[in-house]
């Protein structure tokens, strides 16, 4: 017993680990218009706060001047340029409109250098557009930090609409088998409901959900604050390690109380630290997850987990909206951009939601663990994982 609390302590600090193994990965879009051997540049590089805190570029008034020396465009006589640096909910946008004179040159480079001195593993994705065409997708890496342009060739290749499709579809599956956070809420949706029936009526909820909420972030038609988010996000993975505590009483009662007083701590210090209007958002969080812990353990209706899984599918999707809008849509191909990414993470829940699945079918095989045991230990891991990103994301 006295190991068994030993390993449930070391599965709480697991979180703590995780921090320093977070993505790291900013985003531009450039518009190059070439006219009588001018060049008009627009481009807009995006990058999460949370990218920068992690790189420890905390002293952000110096940001702007790093951009600005770390993009660097040869072969081309500078005329004009203006830049501008802008925050909203969690994400930076550092804008740059340049005019340069191209002369008698064909080559045109843009050269990378943003975040490698600082973090190699770093990825940039860039995507541009020349006098209305769209250039192939450009993924900078540190051994990669140079994009050669033939400006005069008037074959420049432009992506058809398969392409644009399977980019996006692409960038749906890495963004679902390398977001963590999603991937850790599916296995709990799957820890508490492993019979088919209530699998395909899980997963159905949380599909409805994240599709509706993210086709309104990418259109822009809601635009929530993200920190809230993302902590939500974290939140919902608390939720459901905790649901499937409750089902042992002996269990539940301990952790029922450490929640109670983890939420007031939290609110206490998030109004101290803040004294933000999202107080009232956290506050809403905690009377919902008390409500639900009673009504999951008193309903077995399936309309129920229906709604239940539609509404923490809707705020997943925010998530992946979120994503979406830092990686730039293209306007002429806007819904196929939609389609291609969402199904990309479809594809990729699919994926994961089998691979779980059949682990935890092959537990119930193994005479040497205790199912029981496995599945407790897992759920600890989403109440400490939920827990440390929920707090990791609200300050």
């Amino acid at each position: 017993m006295k190991s068994f609390n030993r390993l449930i302590i070391l599965i709480l600090f697991f979180p703590l680990f995780l921090s320093s193994h977070q993505r790291s990965e900013s985003y531009s879009n450039w518009n190059i218009e070439i006219k009588d051997e001018v060049l008009k540049i627009k481009s807009t590089l995006s990058v999460r706060e949370s990218v920068l805190l992690n790189l420890n570029l905390d002293d952000l008034p110096t940001l702007e001047s790093y951009l600005m020396n770390s993009i660097n465009l040869s072969d081309c006589e500078l005329n004009d340029f203006v830049s501008k640096l802008t925050y909203r909910e969690g994400l930076y946008k550092f804008s740059i409109n340049q005019e340069c004179f191209l002369g008698e040159s064909s080559q045109f480079l843009i050269t990378n250098n943003v975040f490698f001195d600082i973090d190699a593993s770093h990825s940039h994705i860039a995507k541009i557009k020349i006098n209305g065409k769209t250039f192939p997708e450009k993924i900078f890496l540190n051994s990669d930090r140079v994009l050669e342009i033939n400006l005069k060739n008037s074959d420049i290749p432009e992506d058809s609409l398969f392409s644009s499709f399977i980019s996006y579809f692409g960038l749906g599956l890495e963004h679902i088998s390398t977001g963590f956070d999603h991937l850790a809420f599916l296995l709990g949706l799957l820890l508490i409901n492993q019979r088919f029936k209530n699998v395909l009526i899980a997963i159905t909820g949380f599909t409805l959900g994240h599709t509706l909420s993210f086709c309104l972030a990418v259109l822009g038609l809601i635009s929530p604050a993200s920190s809230f988010v993302e902590a939500t996000i974290g939140f919902s993975i608390f939720i459901l390690g905790i649901e499937y505590l409750s089902k042992n009483k002996k269990v539940f009662s301990k952790y029922i109380l450490y929640m109670l007083v983890f939420w007031v701590l939290f609110l206490i210090s998030f109004y101290n630290l803040n004294g933000s209007y999202l107080l009232l958002g956290y506050l809403g969080l905690m009377i919902f997850g008390f409500t639900y812990l009673g009504l999951s353990n008193n309903s077995k209706n399936l309309l129920f987990s229906l709604l239940i899984t539609s509404l923490f599918g809707l705020v997943h999707g925010f998530g992946f909206g979120g994503y979406l809008s830092e990686v730039g849509l293209p306007e002429s191909k806007l819904y196929l951009a939609l389609i291609g990414f969402n199904l990309g993470v479809e594809f990729g829940q699919i994926i994961a939601a089998l691979i779980f699945l059949l682990l935890l079918h092959l537990v119930k095989g193994l005479k040497f663990l205790n199912k029981n045991i496995v599945e407790t230990l897992i759920a600890i891991s989403l109440v400490s994982l939920g827990v440390f990103w929920f707090i990791e994301r609200s300050f």
